[in-house]
């Protein structure tokens, strides 16, 4: 009898500690979840090429730890003016990928991919920013170039290709030119040569 009662004490502890434990516990689930911070979300749909307005935006309380991207309330000068990527719903919170300065491509502007390997571009120079003309290759490499006047573009993605065999570029040029300048690309008929943009 007397052993069990002195048992009684160390299970009356061991419960006190296990509640103690839950409660802290629980309260710092609460304390997680309950933590909220203010975020940019949009008051009106936007639609793709549209402004951001003032009054497009609104303020949202977001749960910390969502995952989601997001601007903070503070930067909302830094939001409006620009032109949204894609179409922004009203009731979405804005990332910093929504919007931009400048839509690429512009109007009567257009981009094309091509694949420059050794021979068809320079070693320097193919930097985004770089202006470049495109020069049409002949069909048989025998033949004197092709008397077509190089079309002038500017250069807005350069990656690297994994097997060192040439550098993938992205190029704004005309869109009155680019469906036949993307053929041409295809056909790996296209060689690069950066422009000097000292004036």
């Amino acid at each position: 009898m007397t052993h069990r009662n002195r048992r009684r004490p160390l299970l009356i502890l061991a419960s006190a500690l296990l509640l103690l434990v839950a409660a802290l516990a629980g309260a710092f689930a609460f304390s997680s979840v309950s933590t909220t911070d203010p975020v940019l979300a949009m008051a009106r749909t936007v639609t793709a090429g549209q402004t951001v307005t003032a009054d497009d935006l609104t303020v949202v309380q977001l749960n910390r730890g969502s995952g989601l991207a997001t601007i903070p309330a503070g930067d909302r000068d830094l939001v409006i003016g620009k032109r949204a990527v894609t179409d922004l719903p009203a009731g979405s919170t804005l990332s910093a990928d929504a919007v931009a300065d400048l839509l690429l491509p512009a109007q009567g502007r257009a981009l094309i991919g091509l694949r420059a390997a050794p021979g068809t571009a320079p070693l320097a120079g193919l930097v985004p920013g770089a202006e470049v003309e495109l020069v049409v290759l002949p069909i048989d490499p025998e033949t004197a170039p092709e008397n077509d006047d190089p079309v002038r573009g500017t250069l807005v993605t350069v990656v690297e290709l994994p097997d060192g065999t040439g550098v993938r570029v992205d190029v704004d040029v005309p869109a009155d030119q680019a469906r036949q300048l993307q053929q041409l690309a295809a056909a790996n008929r296209l060689a690069l040569v950066v422009v000097s943009q000292e004036q």
